[in-house]
């Protein structure tokens, strides 16, 4: 009977510590593509999309993948906080504002210039706890 409830308590609090991770994105992290016309992030459970901020931008050239994340992590901690900087941005804003998904869509600029660009995320997931990040892909 212990080791029941052992093993029950241990996965209800694993369920209770999982947070929202990003399972899966379009265009995937590292890619080197043609200019895409949208980025999907999937994550592991839903995230309030009204509580939550999704962004990208145009790091710069491409290159030395360890000096380009250097980059893009730090123009994250620049930009992700900003308001009203659609105009400095590659995407342009989420397909769905509202309501709770496991996958967002964000749509971008036509004509990409080639290059690194960087998509950035703070998120609240379903069992409120936010969760941030940021991957890098190249368009040639």
């Amino acid at each position: 009977m212990r080791k029941i409830l052992t093993l029950l308590t241990a996965t209800l609090l694993s369920f209770a510590l999982a947070h929202a991770e990003l399972e899966k994105a379009s265009p995937a992290e590292g890619a080197k593509i043609p200019a895409p016309r949208q980025v999907v992030l999937s994550f592991t459970e839903g995230v309030q999309v009204r509580f939550s901020t999704f962004k990208v931008y145009r790091v710069g050239d491409s290159g030395d993948r360890l000096k380009v994340n250097g980059l893009a992590g730090q123009l994250v901690t620049k930009v992700l906080d900003l308001k009203n900087d659609a105009a400095s941005r590659a995407d342009l804003g989420l397909v769905a504002r509202t309501g709770t998904h496991d996958e967002v869509t964000l749509r971008l600029r036509s004509k990409l210039q080639p290059g690194a660009y960087v998509v950035m995320w703070k998120a609240l997931s379903d069992d409120s706890h936010p969760v941030t990040g940021y991957y890098v892909f190249d368009v040639h």
